[in-house]
C-alpha cells in the first residue's frame, strides 16, 4: 500500500520569471499615468519552457493601455517539463487603508517614467510612490500580487526599487513578513526570506506605520520583480487509486 501511494507523489518544477514596469519619460510627475486599480499578467509556457507574458490594465486611457501592452513578451524560461504547455495568471491590485482602519479601498496604480526607466506606485500621499504611513490618519498604501489561476506557487527572489537612503520597504506574504530597512535604491535579494504564495495567497509591497514615524520621505517606487515558479503537483491517478484502496480496506475492517 505504501509503495502504491508513493507512486502518486509528484516532484516540484521550478523556473524564474521577471517583470519590469518601463514607462516613457514623458509620463512623469504631473503627467504620470493612472494604470487603473488592477493589472493582469497572463503567463504562457510553451512546449520547450519559454515563458511569455500578456499584460492588461483596467484603465481606459490610451496611453496607459499602450504602456502596459509594452510589457508583453518574453518573461523567462523554465527547465522542468512539468511546466511545459501550462499557463498561470498573476493579478496586481492597488489598495489604500481607509483612515487607519481595517478596510482597504481599491486605488489607482501609478506609472511614472521619471526614474530608472519606469516605476509603479500608488496614487495618494505621493502619487508616484508606495507610502502613506506618515499621513495623519495612517492611510498606508500597498500593491498586492496574487496568483489567480494555474497550478503553481511563486517565491520572490529579488525586487528592485527607487527611493532614498531611508526607504523602508515591507514585503508580506500570507505566511511571512520582512522589513527591508534603509535600503535606499537598488536590488534586494529575497531568495532566502520565504516570501512565497500560491493560489489564494498574496504578496504585498507596503510601508507600515511604525516605519514611517518621523521619516516623511520613506516611500519607494517599484521597478521590477523576479519570481521562482514552482509547479504544484495535482494528485495522480495512482495516488487516487491508493486512497480508494485505503478507504476500501478501512470499510472492510469495520
Amino acid at each position: 500500500m505504501i509503495a502504491l501511494l508513493a507512486l502518486g507523489v509528484g516532484s516540484s518544477a521550478s523556473g524564474a520569471i521577471s517583470l519590469a514596469f518601463p514607462v516613457d519619460s514623458v509620463f512623469a510627475g504631473p503627467t504620470r499615468l493612472n494604470l487603473g486599480n488592477s493589472l493582469t499578467f497572463d503567463f504562457t509556457v510553451d512546449g520547450t519552457g519559454n515563458v511569455t507574458v500578456n499584460a492588461t490594465t483596467t484603465s481606459a486611457n490610451a496611453d496607459s493601455i499602450a504602456t502596459v501592452n509594452g510589457w508583453d513578451g518574453s518573461a523567462g524560461t523554465v527547465s522542468d517539463a512539468a511546466l511545459f504547455g501550462t499557463s498561470f495568471t498573476l493579478t496586481v491590485a492597488g489598495e489604500r487603508r481607509n483612515d487607519a482602519g481595517t478596510v482597504f479601498d481599491a486605488v489607482g496604480i501609478s506609472g511614472d517614467g521619471l526614474q530608472s526607466g519606469g516605476t509603479i506606485g500608488i496614487f495618494g500621499q505621493n502619487a508616484s510612490v508606495i507610502d502613506g504611513a506618515t499621513l495623519p490618519n495612517g492611510n498606508i498604501e500597498r500593491i498586492v500580487f496574487s496568483l489567480s489561476s494555474g497550478a503553481v506557487a511563486a517565491t520572490l527572489d529579488e525586487f528592485t526599487f527607487t527611493g532614498n537612503g531611508n526607504s523602508d520597504p515591507t514585503v508580506t506574504s500570507d505566511s511571512t513578513s520582512v522589513n527591508y530597512f534603509n535600503n535606499g535604491v537598488g536590488a534586494v535579494n529575497t531568495s532566502a526570506d520565504g516570501l512565497s504564495f500560491a493560489s489564494g495567497g498574496f504578496l504585498r509591497f507596503e510601508v507600515l506605520d511604525e516605519e514611517g514615524a518621523g521619516d516623511p520621505a520613506e516611500g519607494y517606487r517599484l521597478n521590477s520583480l523576479t519570481f521562482d515558479i514552482t509547479s504544484v503537483p495535482e494528485p495522480s491517478s495512482a495516488l487516487l487509486s491508493g486512497l480508494a484502496l485505503v478507504g476500501l480496506m478501512m470499510r472492510r475492517r469495520r
